[in-house]
C-alpha cells in the first residue's frame, strides 16, 4: 500500500521544508515511498483495539453505580442507565474493523486482543447478571 511519491531529487512542493525521511518515508533507489495508507490502516487498528475495552470499562462502572444509587430502581419501563448501557454494548463495528485491519502475520497478537475484549465485555454484563438486571 506504499506509494511513490517524487524522486528524491525534484523539488518538493507538498511538503515544503519537510524533506526528512524519517517520519515520512523510506528512500529505495532514487525514489522516495511513502506509506500513509499502511499508517492509517495501522491507526484504525489501534482505535478499535481500544474502543471496545473502554466502552466495556465504562458499561461496567454504569451498572455499579446504577445498582449502588438506584438509579432508574422504581421504574416499571428500563431507564436511562438500561439504554445507555446498550449503547456502550453495542461494540460490534469496532470489533469487526479491529478484525480487518488487524496483521494477520502475529496472529497470537491479535487472539490476545481479542480475548481481552471479550473479557471486558464479560466484566461488563457480570454485574447485570448477578443482580439480575
Amino acid at each position: 500500500m506504499c506509494l511513490i511519491v517524487k524522486s528524491v531529487g525534484e523539488p518538493d512542493i507538498t511538503l515544503g521544508a519537510l524533506v526528512t525521511f524519517g517520519t515520512l518515508g523510506w528512500v529505495y533507489g532514487s525514489r522516495r515511498i511513502e506509506c500513509r495508507g499502511l499508517m492509517l490502516r495501522k491507526k484504525i487498528n489501534r482505535i478499535s483495539a481500544i474502543a471496545p475495552l473502554v466502552m466495556s470499562a465504562l458499561a461496567f462502572i454504569l451498572v455499579l453505580i446504577a445498582v449502588a444509587t438506584g438509579w432508574d430502581a422504581g421504574r416499571t419501563d428500563e431507564g436511562s442507565a438500561a439504554h445507555i448501557f446498550h449503547l456502550l454494548i453495542l461494540q460490534l463495528p469496532f470489533v469487526v474493523a479491529f478484525l480487518l485491519t488487524a496483521d494477520w502475520k502475529r496472529v497470537m497478537r491479535v487472539a490476545a486482543t481479542l480475548s481481552f475484549q471479550v473479557a471486558a465485555i464479560a466484566l461488563a454484563f457480570g454485574p447485570v447478571a448477578y443482580f439480575k438486571l
